[in-house]
């Protein structure tokens, strides 16, 4: 028996050997026809025996540390856009991989939130250049994609927000924060004058703030989720233009246009 065993071994080895290329291109098509089947058997195959294969793993790990480690590195060098690729389709196409991954980096940073800081800090601080140069032309180009997931936060996350703006300003660490800061948005304000053109046409439900006219004394009411959406300062002409495009879609008045006829008039 045991010359027959030996007999066939060598005869299975000598014929994989003289048909090596035909066997590996019939293996490919098989894997390319049963993609799908194979992921299957796999992962049924990891989920039974995943204690087992994770065992193993570390085992090996521990064993070739640092020929693994440096393995891996030149791999996630070399092949990098194509993982970066790769994990962004699956985030992006597999519901449970991404809740997996999200609860994974949130239990990490959780973990590492001082150390992570630091390491941003010191990259921030060493890249402050190319970084900000990279958040401008980013947000050049995805501007209304920006917009458009800023509008949606807000939307879904309403009752959120406002929950943490009252928690932050009920604080009493935050109080002289907000008293430094309230004392100077009215000392900036106190040359413009507070002349309400119309008043509040909202419902109660709507939360509002009044807007001032390009550093003007004239003031409009506009709802606070829009007022606040672009940061609002006498040098922030964002606000400014986001304001404006508003007033016109809520009151269909181009104040551009009436601002300049009142002081052609003028």
């Amino acid at each position: 028996m045991s010359n027959k065993k030996e007999k066939l071994k060598q005869y299975n080895k000598e014929y994989r050997e003289k048909n090596r290329e035909r066997i590996l291109q019939q293996r490919a098509e098989y894997r390319e026809k049963n993609r799908e089947l194979i992921r299957q058997r796999d992962r049924k195959y990891l989920e039974k025996n995943k204690d087992k294969i994770n065992k193993r793993r570390r085992e090996l790990y521990q064993q070739n540390k640092e020929e693994k480690r440096k393995q891996n590195k030149e791999y996630r060098e070399k092949n990098k856009e194509k993982i970066n690729k790769r994990n962004r389709e699956r985030y992006d196409n597999d519901p449970e991989y991404r809740k997996k991954a999200l609860k994974i980096n949130q239990k990490y940073q959780e973990k590492n939130r001082e150390k992570l800081k630091q390491y941003n800090k010191e990259y921030y601080q060493t890249n402050k250049k190319e970084l900000k140069k990279y958040q401008k032309e980013h947000r050049l180009e995805n501007l209304e994609k920006i917009k458009k997931k800023k509008r949606e936060y807000y939307q879904k996350k309403d009752e959120y927000i406002k929950q943490k703006v009252r928690q932050y300003q009920h604080d009493p660490k935050n109080k002289p924060k907000i008293r430094r800061n309230s004392a100077k948005t009215k000392a900036r304000r106190k040359g413009y004058g507070d002349i309400i053109l119309w008043k509040n046409p909202f419902p109660s439900e709507i939360d509002f703030d009044y807007h001032h006219l390009s550093n003007l004394m004239l003031m409009v009411p506009l709802p606070r989720l829009t007022h606040k959406f672009k940061g609002g300062s006498s040098s922030n002409k964002g606000h400014w233009t986001y304001c404006e495009k508003w007033i016109k879609k809520l009151y269909c008045i181009d104040i551009k246009e009436l601002l300049s006829e009142k002081l052609k008039n003028h």
